[in-house]
């Protein structure tokens, strides 16, 4: 997406913790820690996130784990949750979050990827569905609030409460989050044109 770090390429500066890497860190602190947040880029683009979870699952289990994603396959991430699940604790739960940066047009444009949108939403249906057989699983959309998207954001409001059926939260996009980024994302009073 436009905003985030994973058009950066950060990994070319300094390249992602295995899993030993984070379990020995984890492990030093676990005692402190009652919940994780696995964001991104995506998360899911880990071909190990199912064993990544598993550190936090084993021995000293976190009560909860967020998983932010952009929604990108939804039948792969589907299989990983269910197999995220499968490991968890009886009492732990798995929160995952959907990125939805606007209805579909505006969505697709900030993420750069025609079809983002629609593989978005599928996500978050099939994750309610599977959230119905596991109560440990908790589904929402979370929307960055960007110069380009304000002018829909109670439709995507909308949207998301009466057809989806979900909770929305919000970030506010503001300077320095990523590197090089267009200021035009920007949030701000200034009344920009919008290029959608």
């Amino acid at each position: 997406c436009q905003h985030c770090f994973l058009g950066d390429d950060v990994t070319k500066i300094r390249p992602l913790l295995s899993v030993e890497e984070i379990k020995k860190s984890y492990l030093s602190y676990s005692r402190n820690i009652g919940g994780v947040s696995l964001t991104g880029g995506e998360p899911f683009m880990r071909p190990d996130i199912v064993e990544l979870c598993n550190v936090f699952q084993e021995g000293r289990a976190v009560k909860s784990i967020a998983i932010n994603t952009n929604g990108w396959n939804p039948d792969y991430i589907e299989k990983q949750v269910r197999e995220i699940l499968a490991n968890a604790p009886r009492k732990q739960s798995i929160r995952m979050t959907i990125s939805l940066d606007g209805l579909e047009k505006t969505h697709d444009f900030i993420r750069e990827r025609k079809g983002a949108f629609n593989n978005a939403v599928a996500s978050i249906r099939k994750l309610k569905a599977l959230s119905l057989e596991d109560q440990r699983l908790i589904v929402n959309a979370q929307v960055t609030f960007v110069q380009f998207n304000k002018k829909e954001f109670y439709k995507l409001y909308d949207f998301v409460k009466n057809d989806l059926e979900v909770k929305l939260s919000f970030n506010w996009y503001r300077d320095g989050r990523a590197f090089g980024v267009d200021e035009n994302l920007i949030f701000s009073p200034d009344n920009r044109e919008d290029p959608i």
